[in-house]
């Protein structure tokens, strides 16, 4: 997942299961099991790019994800200040 957030290409060794080669969209080009019983050496190997450049994730951050926050305390304080004046009105 941090390949692809970064845009960049990975290469991901698994000591039981497998291993990959992803390019920068998460696609994978290359893979092959690992080896259960842990004697025999398996390798991969094949040409990767660099990466497609920065993504929007790596130039923003978690903007999105703190504008979500924010808008959901603002629908909470919101929903509690109506219910509020409306506790208040009926009161008098």
């Amino acid at each position: 997942m941090r390949g692809v957030e970064s845009g960049f290409s990975t290469a991901r060794a698994s000591r039981q299961g497998y291993l990959t080669l992803s390019d920068g969209y998460g696609r994978v080009l290359a893979e092959t099991g690992s080896d259960d019983d842990g004697i025999a050496i398996v390798s991969l190997s094949d040409d990767l790019a660099l990466g497609n450049g920065p993504t929007w994730y790596a130039r923003f951050g978690d903007v999105f994800s703190w504008l979500c926050v924010m808008i959901a305390l603002g629908s909470v304080l919101g929903l509690v200040a109506t219910r509020w004046r409306i506790t208040k009105s009926s009161a008098h």
